[in-house]
């Protein structure tokens, strides 16, 4: 902390004194300051001074400033709180404090001088010591002087702050050097104790502070980090994100700000954490307005963000005074955490490494849009003999790749997203980390609402509304709670509160202490209890949700919507640890899901493990593909089955005609299931695909599409039989038979049985659609690692 102080002068000449960075000079030049703020009256006054370099004034030295000179009366006093704190608030008869200092974010300011090219705002300043800064605000001037507000980057506690002199670059191209000496504009509860202290010791007002020893005790300390604000003075939520390193209650305990410190380990210098906390304005957790960037009044040990948050009000604490943190910066790995706050300060520990996984420049990850989201309760079955289970979310990868598709789950959720996960910010979701059975629902809960649960109070005689997420006061009995969730139906009504105190009863009347609302309690279910959480899915008499606020509830506690639906709570609630990327786990080569959360079972692999919502892992079959690449819009691509052995006349791999046997005649337009024979389907046969059927009529083989199969001996159509064929008639797959009308490869995904499959091959365009082409021929075998063959495009024009 720079050294401030306040002397007293008269016999001012040529005055009078000014508030800029022209320096004053005493001690016959030895001792050098800048005014930060002055009260002058005519040839006496006070200054508040930060001094430079020397001494502060004794009683008697000559100051300087220009032409205006005076003498010190009596010796300068040190002040125990920087002196641009008197300047940034004002402080009203009424006590309430208010900011009138730098914009938010700003942490210090300093005079320049010497500059070619000034500072932009945003540029980074960096100082010939190795200390950074951001600009936040161009106060004054530009070229060659100024005064500029920043946020500081570096710990100050390693570096320290530039003495006067020290030169600075710009990233843009600014230069120049300190004028002076760097000023905080950022406080601590201790600083808001001193500067109280100095007021209330004053023989008269100054200023906008209409405080002076006349008046009572405006603050105590307990500690130099917690501090309680007496009497009637308090600051506001404005005051309090200028302010960190402590904590400060004010009207008789019912309000504090608490002191966080996030502590951040990150291979990213630019990472910025991500707050979430209830807010009592619109009654539901959100992201806290992010003015800290990736530092604020950062200590190496503290930590990189150290900040105040209102954690109680109106005599009820905030969401039990929780607050949660991430991680979620592109490139890195994500992490979450959460802490409780209280009096003076709590840190809170944040981690992320480099994800080896996610390398690729985001904007290049933006353009993967082809994907599909499934959210809500569903069933997927992976075909490993389990069926159908059932899940809450399912992406499809639709043309992406499956490492790319890890990435796509980190841009939904990476810092500063607009895109949404079950109907909220993508960054508020954390997972499915609470599920349970219900009964006794009357009405109907819905996938992506919130529900609540707490004390259940019914009203009647409301003439002002009332509104969630603030405070109500019960009397006579002086109970009080916060609304968590609120059904108004005029006149009557029902909320759901986090009780704070007391107990209410049914002779009660409702008092709302920010919107003045008011009811006739008519009848009371008090619970120990409450919370609110998001339901993500909902099936099989089960809610699965993520847990938002408060506790869980408790068996055959009601959880309610805001229109007046509820459920009740049938058994224990389970509790999840979910892993800190919403989506789960990519080793690089394979997905371990979150609770409830898949991939599409036709982008999945062998060793992929997602996990249901019968908390059960499904593990999928191995599935391979089949890919034929290097192809044109045009071109018609066949692979069929090939017998290793059969060539045609022109020497090529011929198609296994005989690979199959009808076992049930087919009728035309009747018929919807094909029938090979017990046993008779081979391995690695897609689950949903084409075959070709040899018809009765002239013995061609009709394109049949079949929907799915049962491993075994039937094959079920999409649709009916095109034509009649007889038992014994020739049935072979068509693993692909088709036209390329997009991209550049076509394939097909089967799972990997205990044979291979050989195929054959055949690439053909005789169009003039990037054709003719001479047919390519060629064979591959589908095996543990399917086949990818590409295609050799020879002219036959």
């Amino acid at each position: 902390m720079e050294t401030y102080f306040k002397v007293k002068y008269d016999n001012e000449a040529s005055g009078p004194f000014t508030a800029d960075a022209t320096k004053v000079t005493w001690d016959a030049g030895a001792s050098e300051g800048h005014i930060v703020t002055l009260f002058d009256d005519g040839t006496t006054g006070v200054l508040v001074m930060a001094l430079i370099t020397g001494t502060i004034p004794d009683d008697g030295d000559t100051m300087t400033q220009g032409t205006t000179t005076a003498d010190a009366d009596g010796a300068g006093r040190e002040l125990l709180y920087p002196g641009y704190f008197r300047e940034d608030v004002s402080l009203a008869t009424s006590g309430i404090m208010a900011w009138t200092g730098p914009a938010l974010g700003a942490t210090h300011s300093f005079y320049y001088d010497g500059s070619t090219d000034a500072p932009d705002v945003g540029e980074i300043l960096t100082f010939s010591g190795g200390q950074q800064c951001e600009v936040i605000t161009l106060v004054s001037g530009g070229t060659p002087s100024g005064e500029i507000d920043v946020r500081w980057i570096t710990f100050l506690d390693t570096l320290g702050l530039p003495s006067d002199n020290d030169t600075f670059t710009g990233s843009n191209s600014a230069d120049g050097a300190l004028n002076g000496v760097v000023n905080d504009r950022c406080y601590t509860p201790l600083h808001l104790h001193r500067l109280l202290s100095d007021l209330n010791d004053d023989t008269n007002p100054r200023g906008d502070d209409v405080w002076s020893r006349v008046d009572e005790r405006p603050s105590e300390k307990a500690t130099p980090e917690i501090v309680d604000l007496l009497s009637t003075v308090v600051i506001n939520d404005t005051i309090a994100q200028h302010m960190y390193g402590g904590s400060v209650s004010q009207t008789s305990g019912d309000d504090l700000y608490g002191g966080l410190d996030i502590q951040v380990t990150s291979p990213t210098a630019s990472t910025r954490p991500v707050l979430v906390q209830y807010d009592p304005a619109t009654g539901t957790d959100a992201l806290v307005t992010d003015y800290w960037n990736n530092a604020f009044m950062p200590d190496s040990i503290a930590g990189q963000v150290r900040i105040m948050r209102k954690i109680r009000s109106d005599g009820a604490d905030i969401d039990g005074k929780r607050i949660r943190g991430a991680l979620l910066e592109f490139g890195d790995s994500y992490f979450f955490g959460g802490t409780t706050l209280g009096t003076a300060t709590t840190a809170l520990a944040l981690f992320a490494s480099t994800d080896g996984n996610n390398q690729t420049a985001v904007g290049t990850v933006a353009t993967w849009s082809s994907y599909t989201e499934a959210e809500g309760y569903q069933t997927i079955d992976y075909n490993n003999g389990n069926g159908a289970t059932p899940f809450a979310y399912e992406i499809d990868l639709t043309g992406n790749t499956r490492a790319q598709q890890y990435e796509v789950t980190k841009y939904i959720q990476r810092r500063g997203t607009s895109e949404t996960l079950f109907g909220r910010n993508a960054q508020l979701f954390v997972g499915i980390n609470m599920n349970f059975a219900y009964d006794a629902e009357s009405g109907t809960l819905a996938e992506n609402e919130v529900i609540a649960w707490g004390t259940e109070i019914a009203f009647s005689g409301q003439t002002t509304n009332l509104q969630v997420g603030e405070v109500v006061t019960f009397s006579p009995s002086g109970a009080k709670g916060r609304i968590l969730q609120m059904y108004d139906n005029v006149a009557t009504g029902y909320i759901i509160i986090d009780l704070a105190s007391g107990t209410p009863t049914a002779a009660d009347t409702i008092s709302g202490e920010t919107s003045g609302g008011d009811g006739d309690v008519d009848t009371v279910v008090i619970n120990s209890t409450s919370g609110r959480a998001l339901i993500a899915a909902k099936g099989g008499s089960s809610l699965y949700c993520q847990l938002l606020t408060g506790l869980i509830p408790v068996d055959d506690q009601e959880v309610w919507n805001a229109d007046n639906e509820y459920a009740s709570v049938n058994g224990s609630v389970s509790t999840r640890t979910i892993n800190n990327q919403y989506f789960g786990v990519w080793t690089g080569s394979n997905f371990q899901t979150n609770f409830g959360l898949a991939l599409d079972p036709g982008d999945a692999v062998v060793n992929d493990l997602y996990r249901n919502l019968l908390d059960a892992t499904q593990a999928p079959p191995n599935n391979q593909q089949g890919v034929v690449d290097g192809l044109l819009v045009g071109d018609v691509v066949t692979v069929y089955p090939w017998d290793g052995a059969t060539y045609d006349t022109n020497g090529d791999a011929e198609p296994y005609f005989t690979e199959q046997a009808l076992s049930v005649a087919l009728t035309a337009g009747v018929s919807t299931v094909v029938n090979v024979g017990t046993g008779n389907i081979p391995d690695n046969t897609p689950q949903a695909g084409y075959l070709r059927i040899e018809r009765d009529s002239d013995g061609q083989y009709d394109l049949v599409e079949y929907s799915s199969h049962d491993g075994d001996d039937e094959y079920t159509l999409v649709g009916t039989a095109p034509s009649n064929a007889a038992i014994s008639n020739n049935v072979f797959r068509a693993l692909i038979d088709e036209e390329v009308v997009s991209g550049t490869s076509l394939s097909y995904t089967a799972v990997k049985g205990a044979s291979n499959t050989q195929v054959t091959i055949q690439v053909k365009n005789g169009g003039t659609l990037n054709g003719p082409i001479k047919p390519y021929p060629t064979t591959a075998t589908f095996g543990a690692g399917g086949f990818s063959v590409t295609a050799s495009r020879i002219s036959d024009a």
